[in-house]
């Protein structure tokens, strides 16, 4: 009986150890790091939901218009001038 004591506490020790490369993957998941990225895309949509508000707000097509073509116009003007060089 007194020899099965020992070998009873070395038992749980040794499944332990397999126990503990699985934890540690867990955190090395790359899941954790999508997490930070996600809130990213949200931060953009806010912004455009905020454009569509103001502009209902106005009721102005005019300032959907322009806030929608803020940058499209940033962006066409630059094509032309690489076109016209």
């Amino acid at each position: 009986a007194e020899p099965a004591e020992p070998d009873a506490p070395a038992d749980p020790e040794e499944p332990a150890k397999p126990d503990a490369p699985e934890a540690l993957a867990e955190p090395d998941a790359p899941e954790a790091p999508a997490e930070p990225d996600a809130p990213a895309e949200p931060d953009e949509q806010p912004a455009a939901a905020a454009r569509d508000d103001a502009a209902a707000a106005t009721d102005d097509p005019a300032a959907s218009d322009q806030a929608v073509g803020t940058d499209k116009a940033d962006a066409e003007p630059a094509e032309p001038e690489k076109a016209k060089a």
